[in-house]
């Protein structure tokens, strides 16, 4: 995180594109055009509701601590969204933010994830690992040892070859050790 924020401060700042982002939601709320709904002839609300049997509308829009409760037979018009351009309008707003936040120039922190993405992938590959049997494990974590290939006698790690055998360790095998 540190060199990525240090990577942005050193370079110029980004271009902002949240003005730009609010005027394109402005017209794509403006775009859609409102259909004429039935309301409330009292209230204007669109939450009315028909009764079959009585064979007319009841408001249910909250008013104070009540309801309108207005009961009436014809109801009045009026330009509102309905739910399905409501949603359709939310989601051109969701993609047209999804699109100008994520190629973002100036988002130092998606750059760091990125990078961190990188190196925890690296490192479940287990490109860098190596497998040891018990002991061996324990000569290289908690001692300064290594053991010989040919007779498993453990030895110094600076010694070129096995005291115990005389086998000569190779930089190839040293490494891989």
């Amino acid at each position: 995180m540190d060199k990525a924020k240090a990577e942005y401060e050193a370079r110029e700042p980004a271009h902002d594109y949240r003005a730009e982002l609010r005027e394109e939601c402005y017209a794509i709320r403006d775009a859609v055009v409102a259909e004429m709904r039935d309301c409330c002839p009292l209230c204007s609300s669109l939450s009315i509701q028909f009764r079959k049997k009585a064979g007319t509308w009841i408001c249910n829009s909250p008013v104070g601590r009540g309801y309108c409760g207005h009961v009436f037979e014809v109801p009045a018009k009026k330009e509102a969204l309905t739910a399905a351009q409501k949603r359709g309008i939310r989601a051109r707003k969701y993609m047209a933010w999804r699109e100008k936040a994520t190629n973002w120039d100036g988002d130092w922190k998606r750059v760091a994830i990125l990078a961190w993405l990188a190196d925890f992938r690296e490192y479940l590959s287990l490109k860098h690992t190596k497998t040891l049997c018990k002991r061996c494990a324990f000569l290289e974590d908690m001692t300064d040892l290594k053991p010989c290939l040919e007779c498993g006698f453990a030895f110094a790690r600076t010694d070129s070859a096995c005291p115990d055998c005389g086998h000569a360790v190779t930089e190839a095998q040293a490494d891989s050790q």
